[in-house]
């Protein structure tokens, strides 16, 4: 029997959600005072994009960026779908934050904002054209993804921008 893996699944899928970076700004913006309200010992985000919310929240509220969970910690995905992943960190105390949270999941991420449907969720950083308005770019003559991936490679490198 043919298996099909998830990314074949999602290569497939006709419908797609395409997130913008504002959208991922609106999250960190409401995850804001989750953040303040716990005094997390450091951020983590599982690879590939728990890492660059790890690498924002890191460098927007001052937490140190971890190379994996420690106690206190605050581990920050971009999707629980499954929960397959989630559930590891869940049963050994970690407090998860999601931007999208299917209810299917075998376990609720501690804080999330929006329920994923029945769509692929194309994040900016996994789109061949990143979500970016062609007009900011030209405007600014600058690549936005270039610039935001060079901020996450110095975040992993430990050499902090401040």
């Amino acid at each position: 029997m043919f298996n099909i893996n998830d990314r074949d699944k999602r290569d497939m899928t006709v419908e797609k959600k395409y997130v913008t970076w504002e959208q991922v700004e609106d999250f960190i913006t409401k995850l804001t005072p989750f953040i303040k309200e716990h005094n997390f010992t450091g951020v983590y985000g599982p690879a590939r994009g728990g890492v660059v919310f790890a690498c924002i929240v890191s460098n927007r509220f001052g937490l140190p960026y971890l190379g994996a969970p420690q106690k206190g910690c605050l581990i920050v995905d971009d999707i629980v779908d499954s929960g397959r992943t989630a559930e590891t960190w869940k049963d050994k105390g970690y407090t998860i934050a999601s931007m999208y949270y299917n209810k299917k999941s075998i376990i609720e991420p501690d804080f999330w904002i929006q329920e994923k449907q029945d769509l692929w969720i194309v994040f900016p950083w996994e789109s061949n054209n990143y979500c970016v308005p062609f007009e900011l770019d030209k405007q600014y003559n600058i690549d936005l993804h270039k610039e935001l991936q060079e901020d996450v490679f110095r975040e992993i490198r430990g050499e902090r921008s401040d």
